[in-house]
């Protein structure tokens, strides 16, 4: 691994069994990857700079943040990075700063997605449905500042702003 970078992970399962959860990580200067306690496994996504910077876990496909592209894996397979197989890029148009999963029902959870000057959540459960609304088209989210605290709370240039859903 090249040093220097800065590291963010997520723990998910998309084997679905007991023994299949895994550590997930990103730190902006190497593959994204893959970590069992044993086996490390470089995930390579097919970019040509395949160094994303964040990283999560929703709706059992795996999201990297390249500068302005959120990009997301197959289908419960975090290997396999083809649109064939359900893979997909969504460009943001503004450098992606983070991503937090809203909680609610397993169907109704959307993802927010932070840029250094806009907010959006995506809606759906799949790469056929997904929808990119935007919340907040004048507050983003400065890098590493994303925290669930009972709401989302994040840093931008007017200061601390929070993020809660609600039912409505």
């Amino acid at each position: 691994l090249a040093a220097s970078g800065r590291f963010e992970f997520v723990n998910y399962n998309f084997g679905g069994s007991a023994n299949t959860k895994r550590m997930y990580g990103a730190d902006g200067v190497n593959r994204a990857f893959e970590f069992d306690g044993t086996i490390f496994v470089p995930i390579a996504t097919g970019m040509t700079t395949d160094t994303p910077l964040h990283i999560i876990a929703h709706k059992g496909y795996l999201f990297l943040s390249f500068v302005g592209s959120v990009q997301h894996s197959s289908p419960n397979n975090p290997y396999v990075w083809s649109v064939v197989t359900g893979a997909a890029e969504i460009a943001m148009g503004d450098t992606v700063t983070g991503f937090m999963a809203q909680p609610s029902g397993a169907a109704e959870a959307a993802l927010t997605i932070f840029t250094r000057n806009n907010t959006s959540i995506l809606y759906g459960t799949s790469s056929s449905d997904w929808e990119l609304n935007p919340f907040d088209q004048q507050a983003g989210a400065y890098a590493y500042s994303i925290q669930n605290i009972m709401q989302t709370l994040m840093l931008d240039d007017r200061g601390l702003t929070s993020l809660s859903t609600s039912q409505n």
